[in-house]
């Protein structure tokens, strides 16, 4: 729960928001304690506790590489953290993690995800592939911004909301969203440009375009 805190609060502050910093300072001393002596912990947790830790500050190699030798162990969902890590520190070894992401993804013909039945983070076992997928989606897209998985794994996200409003809880929701918003805000998706007609028995009845608000015609007989 410190690593998912600490995260949070260094991309806070990094995107302007005012966060103690002595908050960070405290979270991150003793998170690195901790990871210095987490061999046994699951891999998948060392790997966003690394992540955690670079994006706090923490720009030492020793952190990464000590999760990478344990690469063989880790999930999809791992292997993105690590990557998302790597490229914090500019190590090229995040590309080849993406290689290995993009060989192993399950896909058809409109979706790619990457499996898994396990959120170490939360410590539950249960459906987290969207949150494995959006991780994915998040690294591959900084990496490999002409994969052809990109699409196919957006679509998947937005085709899994299976709450309605949100998918399986608010930590999933929060981290689908996190590996969507780099896609979506180099794709422009976020700025539409269209126009519609809403039609009743083949009568226009209102109209809509992505520059002004659903416009009301006026009634007919």
């Amino acid at each position: 729960m410190t690593a998912y805190v600490l995260a949070g609060l260094s991309q806070a502050k990094a995107a302007g928001f005012d966060v103690k910093q002595d908050a960070i300072d405290h979270g991150r001393d003793w998170l690195r304690a901790q990871f210095d002596h987490s061999e046994r912990v699951r891999t998948d947790l060392r790997a966003y506790m690394a992540y955690a830790l670079v994006l706090s500050g923490v720009h030492d190699v020793a952190v990464v590489d000590s999760v990478w030798n344990q690469r063989s162990n880790l999930t999809a969902y791992g292997q993105a953290v690590l990557g998302l890590a790597m490229l914090e520190l500019s190590d090229a070894r995040a590309k080849d993690l993406t290689t290995q992401l993009e060989g192993e993804a399950k896909q058809d013909d409109s979706q790619a995800w990457w499996p898994s039945e396990n959120n170490y983070l939360m410590d539950f076992a249960g459906n987290t592939t969207p949150e494995s997928t959006a991780y994915a989606l998040k690294l591959i897209n900084r990496t490999d911004a002409n994969s052809l998985l990109l699409q196919k794994a957006a679509v998947y996200l937005v085709s899994h909301r299976d709450e309605g409003y949100y998918w399986d809880s608010t930590e999933q929701t929060a981290m689908v969203i996190y590996g969507l918003t780099d896609y979506l805000e180099r794709t422009q998706e976020l700025k539409p440009n269209y126009s519609a007609d809403v039609q009743v028995n083949g009568k226009t009845v209102a109209t809509r375009s992505s520059r002004q608000p659903m416009r009301s015609l006026p009634r007919q007989q």
